[in-house]
């Protein structure tokens, strides 16, 4: 392999001092952000759920994401904002996905379940409050140049599951009806 050193290299002042690397080629340096990738859904769903044991993908692919590495040694950030609740005074959390396989999440510990954020028993006095926004990241191993999916998994003790809506019977206009949005971002990061 051959090395060229400079002490800097600059673009052209006819081309705007723009140093252009040529498609197919990179420069890779550790540490920086080989590209993002982000999905937003605003749009409100509520599930029914009839126990608390089963975890729900985020509905219709709306934060899956089909991300390739550049680099197979690359590290990939996820970072998530959940808008997220259940239709009572119980407790809702979410967790990552990595090709269907769970990624990002607590240590075993008997059967409990394995999150990557939860939020704790939401308000116990009305049902105008069952919604909150939280949050996770986790940094995972590329391993790969080939297509990874990424997604959102939810889970609540129930009697629903909400994604970007508080829960009202009445669905009045009130503040706290707002309809919000939940947030999946990947950075490759490289080594």
């Amino acid at each position: 392999m051959s090395q060229l050193s400079v002490s800097q290299i600059g673009g052209i002042a006819a081309n705007g001092n723009v140093v252009t690397v040529p498609s197919g080629h990179m420069i890779k340096q550790a540490g920086a952000v080989v590209q993002v990738v982000s999905k937003t859904s605003a749009t409100p769903w509520s599930i029914g759920v009839t126990g608390n044991s089963t975890w729900y993908d985020y509905p219709s692919n709306e934060l899956n994401i089909l991300f390739t590495p550049k680099f197979s040694t690359s590290r990939i950030l996820l970072r998530a904002t959940i808008s997220i609740g259940s239709g009572a005074s119980n407790n809702a959390g979410f967790r990552f996905t990595r090709d269907g396989s769970v990624v990002g999440v607590g240590n075993v510990s008997g059967s409990r379940h394995r999150a990557t954020s939860v939020v704790g028993y939401l308000n116990a006095s009305d049902n105008n409050h069952q919604t909150r926004t939280i949050s996770g990241e986790f940094l995972d191993v590329a391993g790969t140049t080939s297509a990874i999916s990424y997604n959102i998994q939810g889970i609540s003790e129930g009697p629903t599951l909400l994604w970007n809506r508080n829960y009202n019977y009445g669905d009045s206009l009130t503040a706290y009806n707002a309809t919000l949005i939940s947030t999946l971002t990947i950075m490759e990061i490289a080594q």
